[in-house]
């Protein structure tokens, strides 16, 4: 940390980045130099472009996170960067709304905040504006407000596009609107798996058995088809979930880290109606909070946690393992309990 005039420990101070009390000085170095990297390129979206349009190139933001990182490397070599972190970064600032995409084109977003329990989540932050960081998002606490008055308000649902009804609400709605009818489908359909252990997958090859409402989807078929079924002694009862509910563009599936995912709108809604969606597992170390996935959220609030926090080896950039500074973790921590998922702290 002292090295190059105490680079990393300037780069902590101005940014807010602290120190677990446990934490290896090897982890905290890895998080400062990453969220330095997201500042840096972030900042990036405002050099001026050739053209003299309010755009850059997304090649143009990559090659700065390529650059900025490879020159870290030299200055820290015992830090290992994932060679994916300008994919990484990019990924996560557009599904987020951080950056405007057009034909192979980016640019800032407008500027706006979210307030949730004494922090602002902002975004659209100038690179002359103040900021604290947890991972890559940009927040500061409430008493520090420090934006424009054109800068919009919004709540943290409307800002990052998340889900603005309970789990419970969510699965209730949907069964009001099925209408479960005896068909024939194709002989590879996979099954949502109800019970734990999730970690062999979020999928089977058979069914449930106990007549509760369940999901299956076409195994081969893509995009896949999704249906609502039900097992009602011989019966075998179906009913085809709407495209627009399972399958999304913006959130493609099969995406390489594993973001993807709309259909875990209604998985989660239907392992929460039948009490068994898996608590996320948090450990307290000091200023900061880690955090362990057993079951990952739709891809709109799992960006949201990638965003605002680290992964816990840099080298590897996992969505299961994660580490936030502890002021947001218990920001986020009360939405997400709003809307019905369920927080065990580990001791």
């Amino acid at each position: 940390m002292k090295k190059y005039a105490e680079l990393l420990s300037s780069i902590a101070a101005e940014y807010d980045i602290r120190q677990g009390e446990n934490e290896p000085n090897e982890n905290f170095k890895s998080r400062i130099i990453y969220s330095a990297l997201a500042r840096l390129s972030y900042a990036s979206l405002w050099d001026k472009s050739d053209d003299a349009e309010s755009t850059v190139s997304i090649t143009h933001f990559k090659d700065r996170v390529a650059a900025l990182s490879g020159a870290y490397s030299e200055l820290y070599p015992e830090v290992k960067i994932s060679e994916c972190l300008a994919d990484e970064l990019y990924d996560l600032y557009l599904k987020t709304g951080y950056v405007y995409h057009k034909a192979h084109r980016i640019s800032a977003s407008i500027p706006c905040v979210a307030e949730k329990s004494g922090n602002l989540f902002l975004r659209g932050i100038t690179p002359a504006e103040k900021v604290h960081l947890s991972g890559a998002g940009f927040y500061l606490p409430a008493s520090e407000k420090n934006f424009t008055a054109d800068t919009k308000l919004k709540s943290l649902t409307e800002m990052f596009c998340l889900q603005g009804k309970t789990l419970l609400e969510t699965w209730q709605e949907l069964m009001t609107s099925i209408n479960l009818r005896v068909e024939n489908l194709a002989d590879d359909m996979e099954f949502l798996r109800m019970t734990p252990p999730f970690s062999k997958g979020y999928w089977q090859n058979k069914h449930e058995t106990d007549g509760k409402i369940s999901i299956t989807r076409t195994a081969v078929t893509k995009p896949r088809i999704y249906y609502f079924y039900k097992f009602d002694g011989e019966k075998r009862l179906f009913s085809q979930i709407p495209n627009w509910l399972t399958n999304d563009e913006f959130f493609a599936e099969g995406t390489e880290n594993r973001r993807g995912g709309a259909y875990r709108k209604i998985s989660c809604a239907c392992l929460a109606a039948n009490g068994t969606l898996p608590p996320f597992v948090y450990e307290v170390d000091g200023a900061i909070v880690h955090l362990k996935l057993k079951y990952l959220p739709p891809p709109a609030e799992l960006y949201l946690m990638c965003l605002y926090s680290w992964s816990q080896n840099l080298s590897e950039l996992s969505i299961f393992k994660r580490t936030f500074d502890k002021d947001v973790f218990f920001a986020l921590k009360k939405f997400f309990e709003n809307v019905g998922y369920t927080f065990i702290e580990e001791t």
